[in-house]
Formats: structure tokens, sequence, C-alpha cells
């Protein structure tokens, strides 16, 4: 259930950028099915979309600065999650 818990605050600071949230898991499963020009699809799809948001005239920059950092923040702790997993499985 950790995962659904995860996932579901990763997707809340994507309500802004739809285009984020398809992109990650463009990412995700063509990473998990080893196919290589869908995840090139996906990075730049990415990009564009990360860009594009910081373009957006919309929301002030301090709200994006702010959910960027929430963001890179949330993607930090879920890679040290999964190493700590990875590590736990391996002893």
């Amino acid at each position: 259930w950790l995962i659904y818990v995860l996932i579901i605050l990763l997707m809340s600071l994507c309500t802004y950028t739809p285009g984020v949230s398809g992109t990650l898991l463009i990412i995700l499963l063509s990473y998990r099915t080893n196919f290589k020009p869908g995840l090139a699809i996906g990075i730049a799809a990415f990009v564009y979309f990360i860009s594009n948001f910081y373009n957006n005239l919309n929301i002030n920059l301090l709200n994006k600065s702010l959910l960027l950092i929430g963001s890179g923040l949330l993607f930090l702790a879920l890679y040290g999650l999964i190493l700590k997993l990875k590590s736990n499985e391996q002893d």
C-alpha cells in the first residue's frame, strides 16, 4: 500500500502539468520493458512539459519553484527508499 501512497503524492504534485504524469508513466513502462525508443521519447517529452510548465504565465514563479522543489524532494526520497529496499533484499 506504500507504493499507492507515493504514487498519489507524486501525481498530486503534477496537477498543474498533466503531461508530466503521462510522460513519467511512459518513461517507467519503457524502462521496465527495455524499450529504448519509448524511453528516449518519454525523456524528451518530460523535458518539454517541464519547460512548458516553467514558461506558463498563469502561475507565479514562487509557486512554480516550490512545486519543483517539492517534486524533487519526493523523487529523492523515493530513490532513497528504493535503494534501502534493494539493500534489504540482497541481505
